[in-house]
């Protein structure tokens, strides 16, 4: 499992919503966000990782409202971090399921 570290004020950014930003800001917390979406977690426990988790949460209903949109990743390293975070979690439930024998 990879879990990826963010310094203390890279947390913090990530709280912003994109709206809330500047244009030219954007770019910069879509990277913080899909990073942060890509942070697997143990949802069988739910009393470890509560903020985290709810952290992600609203990162990613933001995501989707904000992918929902017309021309809404204009650079290729946002396809890539995007990519990047669909494939984590994909990679993740697929062994799950192997593990858990729901998967053939």
């Amino acid at each position: 499992m990879k879990i990826v570290q963010f310094a203390a004020a890279s947390a913090e950014l990530i709280t912003y919503l994109i709206a809330d930003v500047s244009p030219h800001e954007h770019h910069a917390l879509l990277v913080l966000k899909f990073k942060q979406c890509s942070i697997i977690f143990d949802f069988d426990d739910p009393l470890t990782d509560v903020k985290s988790k709810e952290v992600k949460r609203m990162c990613l209903a933001e995501l989707v409202d904000y992918l929902s949109k017309p021309a809404s990743l204009s650079t290729e390293e946002l396809y890539v971090e995007l990519i990047h975070m669909v494939s984590s979690s994909s990679v993740y439930l697929f062994t799950v399921g192997i593990i858990a024998g729901t998967v053939d």
